[in-house]
């Protein structure tokens, strides 16, 4: 240990020393905000999934989209669900709207393959054209 006359190279020393008495198998505790920001994207998504099946339950649809648009929103509907499986551990303490986005994006594909034609195209669960 080197004896220093100032006080910021005694605490440079201190750090050094502190550093080297730490074991380096020893767990670190999460840094806050990796934490924090795991919770906001867990939670946002959740919450994209949950207005998304509400506004397809709700909502009437009015046009047949084309096929490309309808495939993308399929396969958005699958990743976001990916997105949420693979997302469970990050926010333990969120298990309520888990299981809540859980079963409303089991229930936007389940509007899309039990709803009919009209369904299976727009993803909504009621279709019809407006008079004009």
């Amino acid at each position: 240990m080197i004896e220093a006359g100032d006080g910021e190279a005694a605490t440079r020393t201190f750090q050094v020393n502190d550093a080297m008495t730490t074991p380096a198998a020893a767990p670190q505790a999460p840094h806050p905000a990796a934490f924090g920001r795991n919770a906001v994207i867990f939670v946002a998504v959740s919450a994209l999934i949950i207005g998304n099946f509400l506004y397809r339950l709700v909502a009437p649809a009015h046009e047949y989209p084309m096929r490309s648009e309808q495939v993308l929103d399929i396969g958005l509907d699958i990743l976001l669900l990916a997105a949420l499986l693979g997302m469970k551990r990050q926010a333990a303490w969120l298990q309520v709207l888990f299981w809540i986005a859980l079963a409303a994006a089991i229930g936007s594909l389940l509007i899309r393959v039990l709803g009919g034609d009209a369904s299976w195209w727009t993803g909504h669960l009621v279709y019809y054209i407006e008079p004009r």
